[in-house]
């Protein structure tokens, strides 16, 4: 895949409910969004819950239904269809493509059917601190691990542009240490990371730009 080199979004909005494994999900909802995200950063999307930067992060991994506005790669416009060949959902990973049931695969066999060459899966294990006791287990019983397993296995699979869901301040103060260490190597990748938080605190050193969805007061 051709590695992007702008992502731009005009007059954007979108309400949705997005949904993630131990989260509360509740409605969110971005309007007339417009912005530009360059690859090798890493981006805090400042806002309280409901304020959109989940509703963005999930449009942009690939699990919106539907929007309103333009999203452009490369300055071509591209169709929500596609946005998941790009985007990667952190804290997810894939399921078995069986036609008969959809299996939980574990943490080694979404690495290894990966597609990338440059990734191999020793490397991924190695660069992202992969505990080898857990490498055989699905993404719901690694506990807190899943967030570096999860962007591992996007790596693996070519994604470039990583999207956490929205993070209140125990959540981001309980993975700080996960998200500036998936910060790193992603920006080590050029690939973009978009964060959604209640506020930058505590993250000021390894984000590039805080983009406030509501303006400040």
């Amino acid at each position: 895949m051709k590695i992007l080199s702008a992502l731009d979004l005009e007059d954007v909005s979108i309400t949705c409910k997005p949904t993630m494994f131990n989260f509360e999900s509740g409605k969110d909802s971005l309007e007339h969004f417009s912005y530009r995200f360059m690859p090798g950063k890493t981006y805090a999307l400042v806002n309280n819950a409901g304020e959109g930067g989940w509703a963005l992060s999930y449009l942009l991994s690939g699990k919106g239904k539907e929007y309103k506005g333009e999203i452009s790669i490369d300055g071509k416009k591209i169709e929500i269809g596609l946005l998941g060949s790009y985007g990667w959902y952190a804290g997810e990973g894939i399921q078995s493509k069986s036609p008969f049931f959809k299996k939980r695969m574990t943490i080694r066999e979404q690495l290894e059917i990966g597609t990338s060459e440059e990734h191999t899966v020793d490397k991924l294990i190695e660069s992202f601190e992969l505990a080898p006791s857990r490498l055989d287990r699905d993404m719901k019983h690694i506990s807190n691990e899943r967030w570096n397993a999860s962007v591992a296995i996007g790596l693996a699979h070519e994604k470039q542009v990583f999207c956490f869901p929205w993070l209140d301040d125990m959540w981001k103060n309980a993975i700080i240490g996960r998200l500036a260490h998936c910060s790193t190597i992603l920006k080590q990748n050029n690939c973009i990371l978009l964060i959604p938080v209640q506020n930058i605190s505590n993250i000021e050193n390894f984000i590039d730009d805080a983009v406030y969805l509501k303006v400040k007061k």
